[in-house]
């Protein structure tokens, strides 16, 4: 499985995490104080924080590493 593949199924779940997090707060804060809360996550976890992070890490890492192999392609092994 390359890095590529790889980082869109870990955004998917940040998200996810994300999303629950805003959920939490939003059912115990007032709505001035959830703007700020969603605007500090939003921030810290979203595009212009951990997620260029992250992609910039698998980036360098590829460039270290190549891409790696691909484990799919593998000879088929006869039945006997």
């Amino acid at each position: 499985m390359s890095i590529n593949s790889v980082l869109p199924k870990i955004l998917e779940k940040l998200d996810e995490h994300k999303n629950h997090l805003l959920q939490v707060a939003a059912v115990g804060m007032a709505d001035s104080q959830f703007k700020a809360y969603r605007t500090i996550v939003l921030n810290a976890l979203g595009r212009n924080g951990f997620e260029r992070d992250l992609e910039k890490i698998l980036s360098q890492h590829t460039d270290r590493n190549g891409a790696g192999r691909n484990t799919q392609a593998r000879k088929e092994v006869p039945n006997e």
